[in-house]
């Protein structure tokens, strides 16, 4: 049976997965072996970027925007009865898996073996490689806690890969002292849609982002008081893309030269912001700072990740 191309939903049935074809998530939620006291109460049913809509209504947009290839959806119960919806999304090697796992990352965060997970309102997310797991039930309680722990345990040890982060996420960890980060709020993505759910800049693309662009988006507390800033790092397949996003963004704030990366300026309302960019294709905005001293020292930051991009090499993706 070939799951990489679909039209519908496919269910897998336990012959399919000795299929060279059959996906890592079919193969996980088939094979994996659920806690004591738990079962599996359907089959596995597999979602392409095509029949995912069949699935996910609303959400699927969010998948979509990255490098998804497949949804593995499968249900379990226990001891009491109390279903457990258990979801694998499998992404492209590339690192947006990363960029998934970021959207909601408030709750707890248990230990195991995965790259990272949060738990949170009868939720365990994890992600693996370059899976995400998602186990879910309707119910609460440490019981259950402790049960979603194991099956979403069993699925990473099964699903086990590496999918370091993209670069530009890699540079900007590495540019940002950790305690400057607000709790939360760093983002990473590629489109349009995804930045106007975190920052809204209008209508327009003002950016002229894609799909074959890669976006780190973080709130900080640059410096020692409590001023906060709201700062952008682009990545474009080629350098006149980021300048012309350059250019549009100075036309529509204003307060800059056009290409002006050395100053910051105040926006209407009182807000500051700036830009900064390499010799590469890479672009770095200040979208607000609360004040003057927020803002040179949030484009500081931004410009180490520019030069950070020059003096490593041609290839701008781990």
């Amino acid at each position: 049976m070939t799951t990489a191309i679909l039209r519908s939903p496919v269910v897998i049935l336990l012959s399919a997965v000795t299929s060279v074809q059959a996906s890592p998530g079919a193969e996980a939620l088939v094979e994996t072996r659920l806690p004591d006291g738990w079962r599996w109460t359907d089959e596995a049913v597999e979602y392409d970027r095509d029949s995912i809509y069949e699935y996910l209504d609303g959400g699927a947009m969010f998948y979509l925007s990255y490098s998804l290839e497949s949804l593995v959806v499968r249900t379990c119960g226990g001891p009491e009865g109390v279903p457990v919806t258990v979801e694998v999304y499998a992404f492209a090697p590339g690192g947006d898996s990363h960029g998934v796992f970021l959207n909601e990352t408030r709750g707890e965060r248990p230990t195991g073996p995965w790259d990272d997970a949060v738990y949170g309102a009868g939720l365990l997310k994890a992600r693996e490689g370059r899976f995400i797991v998602r186990a879910q039930s309707g119910r609460r309680g440490d019981a259950l806690k402790e049960a979603l722990n194991a099956v979403a345990s069993a699925l990473c040890v099964k699903l086990s890969s590496d999918d370091p982060p993209p670069r530009l996420l890699a540079d900007a960890r590495a540019c940002v002292d950790p305690g400057e980060v607000v709790e939360d709020t760093e983002r990473f993505f590629h489109t349009q849609d995804s930045l106007s759910s975190y920052y809204y800049l209008g209508a327009d693309n003002v950016l002229g982002l894609s799909a074959d662009t890669d976006c780190v988006l973080v709130h900080l507390r640059p410096g020692d008081g409590d001023a906060r800033a709201i700062v952008l790092v682009a990545k474009y397949p080629e350098r006149r893309l980021a300048e012309a996003a350059a250019q549009r963004l100075a036309a529509l704030w204003g307060g800059l030269p056009t290409g002006d990366v050395a100053h910051v300026a105040q926006r209407d309302g009182g807000r500051w912001w700036g830009m900064a960019h390499g010799s590469d294709a890479r672009l770095g905005v200040v979208l607000e700072a609360d004040t003057r001293g927020a803002a040179e020292r949030s484009l500081a930051i931004l410009k180490a990740i520019a030069e950070r991009a020059e003096g490593d090499g041609d290839d701008d993706r781990q």
